[in-house]
């Protein structure tokens, strides 16, 4: 197995395959070098985008109907952001209160910005800590990304977060009332919990869990970032179009804290 040679975070997790691959992603993880994946870390801070704004004021809703859209995991993005804009319930084991703040948060500060996308949900864990949330869902042909990618994916994001984390602890403050104590944001994949179980039990998928709560660990030791597992239980999702907002259903929607090692 070969791995990108510069550990290039914004390339690292579409170019190389393995890290999207069922049965070699597991591999792929134990392979990382975590001294060159620090490194790139670091390289990306120093050449982040630097956008002119990020809160740019959202709908809440697409503009395109149900019909024309089947993109699944904005529709919930913005749902998550309609229905947790005021903290949601949660009852994850390291977080007492989440807010998501912003859905499709910008990163990019021209359209030339390669391998630059955008933050699926942009949150504040317990009123301190800036968060940037993953969102995965599972696909009907399948299970969709591997954690792996999601996790490489996110690692990029944050650390053009905290290239600008001033500019966006200034924004959120004018915008939401919202101050983050914190310099670095936290890591978070989110998913329902269909989506989790399914790869636990991929048995295509090997002994893949405790790999990533190693790579989890490391990240931390490392890089100095704390990553969540979190998952969606008890609600649904409401397509919206131009004329309606995407809403979760469920009289018990909460997200929960995700348990590898169980």
């Amino acid at each position: 197995m070969k791995l990108v040679g510069d550990y290039d975070l914004r390339e690292l997790h579409r170019r190389v395959r393995e890290a999207n691959n069922i049965t070699q992603f597991c591999e792929f993880m134990r392979q990382l070098d975590m001294e060159k994946l620090s490194d790139a870390y670091e390289e990306e801070k120093a050449h982040a985008p630097r956008p002119k704004q990020y809160f740019v004021g959202r709908a809440g809703k697409p503009t395109t109907s149900s019909e024309e859209s089947n993109r699944r995991e904005e529709h919930l993005a913005m749902a998550l952001c309609n229905d947790f804009g005021e903290k949601g319930e949660v009852a994850h084991e390291e977080i007492s209160e989440l807010r998501f703040l912003d859905y499709q948060f910008p990163l990019k500060a021209r359209r030339g910005d390669a391998g630059v996308g955008k933050v699926d949900l942009f949150g504040v864990i317990d009123d301190v800590h800036p968060c940037v949330v993953e969102l995965k869902i599972d696909r009907e042909s399948g299970l969709g990304d591997t954690p792996a990618r999601a996790l490489l994916e996110a690692l990029a994001y944050c650390a053009i977060v905290e290239a600008n984390i001033e500019q966006i602890a200034g924004e959120a403050r004018e915008t939401f009332g919202v101050n983050f104590s914190a310099k670095k944001p936290r890591l978070m994949i989110l998913a329902p919990g269909s989506y989790w179980r399914g790869w636990k039990d991929k048995r295509e998928a090997k002994d893949w869990r405790p790999v990533f709560l190693d790579l989890l660990k490391s990240i931390r030791e490392h890089i100095g970032l704390h990553c969540h597992l979190a998952a969606l239980h008890g609600c649904g999702l409401s397509m919206g179009d131009n004329n309606t907002k995407p809403g979760l259903r469920g009289a018990k929607c909460k997200l929960t804290s995700v348990r590898l090692d169980a």
